[in-house]
């Protein structure tokens, strides 16, 4: 019996340039279903690039990405800025659907809001907010 969850995700050799600059070169990365991936590194070195091809904004100069039909992916920008005054719910609900923070209620006021209002709750407990009321302005 396989006991390993769904791979949700694959890279096979994927390189990416910026310009005349190498930023990575066969990459070989997958995800299953539950695992938690991060990605860390200095500026510069093509962080952001390889989010991009894996969301499918940017693609690869070389490789192959795979991924499960249906999947759903956010990027948030590396240099957000969210206004002060936005909850980090009314952040993460915007990014959700690709619009800039707004009031949770117009993000959920669709006929998938109760999916989008559990995915958000679910994606803050995750990354560790106890409130979702918390205002951007005040983290760093």
């Amino acid at each position: 019996m396989d006991i390993r969850n769904k791979q949700l995700l694959r890279l096979g050799g994927v390189s990416a340039s910026f310009g005349e600059r190498r930023l990575f070169d066969g990459v070989t990365l997958t995800v299953h279903e539950l695992e938690r991936v991060a990605l860390i590194g200095p500026n510069g070195t093509g962080k952001t690039t390889l989010l991009r091809v894996i969301d499918g904004s940017h693609p690869p100069d070389q490789g192959e990405r795979l991924i499960t039909k249906g999947l759903r992916m956010a990027l948030v920008a590396q240099e957000a800025s969210f206004p002060p005054e936005a909850s980090v719910e009314a952040c993460v609900a915007g990014a959700l659907i690709g619009e800039a923070p707004g009031s949770p209620e117009r993000v959920y006021d669709h006929e998938e809001g109760e999916e989008r209002r559990v995915r958000v709750a679910i994606t803050l407990e995750q990354l560790g907010f106890q409130r979702m009321d918390e205002l951007a302005g005040i983290l760093s």
